[in-house]
C-alpha cells in the first residue's frame, strides 16, 4: 500500500476457502496482489472512500466469486468474477484476473466521474447564461 492511500480495504475469506489450505493461500495471494495494483491507484487518496472484497465458495472445487464494492461521494459500485480453483492456483491466471477486477472498478468510477462532471458543466453554464441576462 502506498503511503499516502487514505481507503481502507475490508476483507472477507469464507470459510470454505478457509477450509481449503491451498486455495486458501492462493486467495491470500490474489488478494495481496490486488491490493498493491488497488492502493497504487492514485485515484484511491480519497479519505472517504470505503472498499470490501468478499471471496466465496458455494461448492467444493466449484468457482470461486469475488466481489468488489466501493463507496464514495460519487455513489456506490460493485463488481464481480468468478475464478476456477485451477485459475487462482496459477500466478499469471490469478494476477490477470485481479487486474481485470480492478479494470472493471475503474470504469465504473469513471464513468461516476463523467456524468458528475457533465452536471457540474450543465449548472456552470446554466449559471452564467443566468448571470448574462441580468447584466
Amino acid at each position: 500500500m502506498s503511503a499516502t492511500a487514505t481507503t481502507e480495504m475490508k476483507v472477507e475469506i469464507d470459510g470454505a476457502i478457509r477450509a481449503n489450505p491451498n486455495l486458501y493461500e492462493a486467495v491470500r495471494a490474489a488478494q495481496l496482489y490486488f491490493d498493491g495494483q488497488y492502493f497504487d491507484e492514485p485515484t484511491n487518496e480519497d479519505p472517504n472512500r470505503t472498499a470490501e472484497m468478499r471471496w466465496e465458495q458455494s461448492l467444493e472445487g466449484g468457482p470461486v466469486r469475488v466481489e468488489l464494492s466501493e463507496r464514495d461521494i460519487l455513489g456506490s459500485r460493485i463488481v464481480d468474477t468468478r475464478l476456477t480453483p485451477k485459475q487462482l492456483l496459477d500466478d499469471v491466471n490469478r494476477d490477470v484476473s485481479m487486474i481485470r477486477l480492478l479494470r472493471s472498478l475503474l470504469r465504473k468510477r469513471s464513468a461516476q466521474r463523467m456524468v458528475r462532471l457533465d452536471r457540474l458543466i450543465s449548472e456552470l453554464e446554466a449559471q452564467e447564461a443566468r448571470d448574462a441576462n441580468a447584466d
